[in-house]
């Protein structure tokens, strides 16, 4: 997996039917289409996929599409935390209609 053999590691991966490296190997390089079709096809590896692609879709300013991830990542306790810290961080920079936004996607 090191020295730029990714391909490598894919393939060898993909022989030994070690779909768990797979997916790890996807979310470690941040190949987000290749780890969610990963999960689409292999359910059981989803929550390796969503939760560390709800924290990159947060970290990248997409918190709608973080909250779906955090629920498809069976921790909607996560999307919660964020829609309420997302609501008082509004409201105390006096954003009153983001505000009401986060807190209407809470309800």
């Amino acid at each position: 997996r090191k020295l730029g053999a990714l391909a490598g590691a894919r393939a060898a991966y993909a022989k030994l039917g070690d779909t768990a490296a797979l997916v790890a190997l996807a979310v470690e390089q941040g190949a987000w289409e290749e780890a969610l079709e990963l999960a689409a096809s292999h359910p059981s590896h989803a929550s390796l996929v969503y939760l560390p692609y709800a924290d990159w879709l947060a970290v990248q300013d997409r918190f709608v599409e973080a909250q779906d991830a955090y629920r498809r990542a069976a921790r909607p306790d996560k999307a919660v935390r964020m829609l309420e810290a997302l609501a008082e961080n509004a409201t105390d920079e006096a954003r009153f209609a983001d505000a009401g936004y986060y807190l209407h996607l809470l309800a």
